[in-house]
């Protein structure tokens, strides 16, 4: 038997490889792991055709050795591509590998690094291989997940309090996959396995409620987002430059920073043409926002602004030219140009303050 487990959700993908050694060899007398960064390829392919030794199936499972593919990809040859031997360069030929692979053994590569198992790999594999990919649970599910692994802590969690834990974790992403997988932040199983057990001993003895959550759960990072979209888009430089900092150290993904700067022009941009008397939510409702009211907060963020909304389209355009034509390269780049072009006076509309 050949299985590949790939992430994204690392908690996902262990859970299946101990899924499989219990399924396979229950006390684990006959299961080998291999460091697949640190192995050779003939010491994988020597482990996977030994018999075991104290007599039916072995199981080897393989750390990190997909993600060789994905490196050695680039430089794979037409000719190998076309032989469907599934040789991936550097010396890794994935084919030889299931090949060598005894009727009783079962091999197992999982790197829970990958988000999908690489084309050539998956192209190798035999028709019976089983193919995992640690797609974490999302909506109802993963609510359902988190009164699960509250009942396995000892505790109990109430379904409001569930779901505000998912909204306050992943407030983005909870629920469904955002339309643009660049800015897919799944949900962290061990993140939120680690504050469910926190929550847990926190409201000992009695179940976790909305009160507990709120009290102990940090909002993840749109808390620090959102003010910072605010500060680049008004030019208020003495709070974007700490919030921007404490972004970046926290590791957050900057590019979904700018993505929500730009929508923010854009919407800023829309309100002036609609009339000073016309609600904002009203407009955010013909405009089918999903949440309306967040006009409201558009409309007092372009009252703050240093410049006219056509003035800050104009600008994020630029930047956007910039970032699409290679002379903005970074992320960081990006966001700095932008909060630049924010607090810098425009001289071909000196005049423009208050207009499209």
């Amino acid at each position: 038997m050949i299985a590949l487990v790939v992430g994204p959700d690392a908690a996902s993908a262990r859970e299946e490889v101990e899924r499989l050694v219990r399924a396979h060899d229950p006390g684990t007398l006959n299961t080998t792991r291999l460091d697949g960064k640190a192995v050779s390829f003939d010491e994988v392919i020597g482990a996977v055709g030994t018999p075991a030794f104290f007599g039916g199936g072995r199981v080897v499972i393989v750390d990190d050795l997909m993600a060789r593919a994905g490196k050695s990809a680039q430089g794979e040859t037409d000719g190998d591509e076309a032989s469907g031997r599934g040789r991936t360069g550097g010396g890794v030929d994935f084919g030889r590998l299931f090949g060598a692979v005894a009727a009783e053994n079962v091999l197992i590569l999982v790197d829970q690094g990958l988000g999908s198992i690489p084309a050539a790999i998956k192209k190798a594999a035999p028709g019976d291989a089983h193919l995992f990919g640690g797609e974490p649970p999302r909506g109802t599910a993963l609510v359902e997940w988190i009164r699960r692994t509250a009942d396995s802590l000892g505790g109990k969690i109430e379904a409001r309090a569930g779901r505000l834990l998912a909204e306050r974790t992943f407030p983005q992403t909870w629920s469904a996959k955002p339309s643009n997988p660049a800015f897919d932040r799944p949900p962290d199983l061990d993140l939120l396995r680690n504050e469910i057990a926190k929550l847990v001993l926190a409201a000992h003895p009695a179940s976790i409620d909305a009160d507990v959550v709120v009290q102990m759960v940090a909002g993840a990072a749109e808390d620090r987002l959102f003010p910072l979209t605010e500060a680049i888009v008004t030019g208020t430089l003495e709070d974007a430059v700490p919030a921007l900092e404490g972004l970046q150290a926290s590791g957050d993904d900057l590019g979904r920073l700018t993505a929500l700067v730009y929508q923010q022009v854009e919407l800023a941009a829309v309100l002036p043409a609609s009339g000073p008397r016309i609600d904002p939510a009203v407009v955010g409702r013909e405009l089918g926002l999903t949440n309306p009211n967040r006009m409201i907060g558009v409309s007092k963020t372009l009252g703050r602004a240093r410049m006219a909304p056509g003035q800050m389209l104009r600008r994020a355009i630029e930047t956007d030219r910039e970032s699409k034509r290679g002379g903005l390269r970074q992320t960081d780049d990006v966001v700095y140009h932008l909060l630049t072009m924010a607090i810098a006076p425009d001289p071909a509309a000196p005049n423009e303050r208050g207009g499209t």
